[in-house]
């Protein structure tokens, strides 16, 4: 990965010891969940990514983006070459409740939501349908609220964020109000 927890391992490694760094994420980009999890209009959490910089551009480390562990490259080659493998690959899929209606249509978990609002490669523009003006979220920790907050928020100080364009067109044109 090239998220947080990620970039807070390479940068210890860089700075308190004369070790090389390859950073690997499947993605095209770097950022993990600074760039993916964040909600729009969290800027200045967003600008975190900044902050990681340095240790991209650093001369002990190397970058592979578009390069996915198990598919493109498997831990046993890692291990060939590196002394140590740290896997900071985040939380992609949702945690199932187990209670019944949760597979239904128009039933989505947050990773979905965040990752459509964000513009995900993994979340297709069309994945969410908000076509209704009442929404339930469940959860009351800050991905929940993040999520109700995008749902009921203003769409104009939206589209000065970085929203998705979907995601703002669907917030348009069908503005939920609960």
């Amino acid at each position: 990965g090239t998220g947080p927890a990620a970039s807070y391992t390479a940068r210890e490694l860089l700075t308190t010891s004369s070790a090389y760094v390859s950073m690997i994420d499947r993605l095209p980009v770097t950022g993990g969940l600074v760039r993916a999890g964040v909600a729009p209009d969290h800027a200045d959490t967003k600008r975190l990514a900044e902050m990681f910089g340095w240790t991209y551009d650093h001369p002990r480390t190397r970058m592979f983006l578009n390069v996915e562990v198990g598919r493109d490259v498997d831990h046993d080659d890692l291990l060939a070459h590196h002394d140590a493998v740290v896997y900071a690959v985040g939380a992609r899929l949702e945690r199932p409740l187990g209670v019944p209606g949760e597979h239904l249509l128009g039933v989505h978990g947050s990773p979905e939501v965040v990752g459509w609002y964000n513009s995900h490669t993994d979340v297709d523009a069309a994945a969410v349908d908000i076509a209704t003006d009442r929404v339930v979220v469940v959860g009351n920790g800050n991905v929940a609220l993040d999520v109700a907050r995008i749902l009921l928020g203003d769409v104009e100080a939206l589209a000065r964020t970085d929203i998705a364009d979907h995601a703002l067109a669907a917030l348009r044109a069908t503005p939920v109000r609960e």
